[in-house]
């Protein structure tokens, strides 16, 4: 029972820092180009004003589908003996394919738009390096901690009695 709540409660939390990054890296971007491209774009279709409630929930559309994929495809369901590094080109090109089905669906930009693609993938791909960046970084901390953490209990055990305590 815990772990079903642990499951959900860590699935919302997936959705919503992938739908609040976008949307404020939309509205950063929306700041700076969203008056050039209200003509051509339902995405900025409010120009530098912000975006529409329609966008918005494109966007948490996008954000479920992403996470609802990173759970499947990191699951032990989905391939079990597949190295992560397959797992997640896998799961970057389900993410471009899904992107492109909602710009292609919504108009986010023309398809025909040789900018609207460049800036598509010029941005993926700076958010792709931001968070493959922050996950080293985490994991890097968080090894250093355990590790520290390691350390320390050894330590403790073997300035105890001498006594065999089961560490081999």
């Amino acid at each position: 029972m815990e772990n079903k709540i642990t499951f959900k409660y860590g699935f919302i939390n997936q959705i919503l820092i992938i739908f609040s990054t976008g949307i404020l890296f939309l509205t950063i971007i929306g700041g700076f180009i969203g008056d050039s491209a209200k003509q051509s774009s339902t995405m900025f279709s409010l120009g530098s004003e912000g975006l529409s409630f329609s966008v918005i929930l494109q966007f948490l559309a996008v954000a479920i589908m992403i996470a609802a994929l990173k759970e499947f495809i990191y699951s032990e369901k989905f391939l079990k003996n597949m190295m992560a590094l397959w797992r997640t080109v896998i799961f970057l090109f389900s993410i471009i394919v899904i992107i492109i089905g909602f710009i292609i669906a919504f108009g986010w930009f023309p398809v025909e738009s040789a900018e609207g693609w460049i800036g598509f993938f010029v941005s993926f791909g700076v958010c792709f390096i931001i968070s493959t960046l922050s996950m080293v970084i985490r994991t890097r901390l968080e090894s250093r901690k355990y590790e520290e953490s390691f350390e320390k209990y050894k330590r403790e055990h073997q300035e105890g009695d001498g006594e065999e305590d089961g560490i081999r």
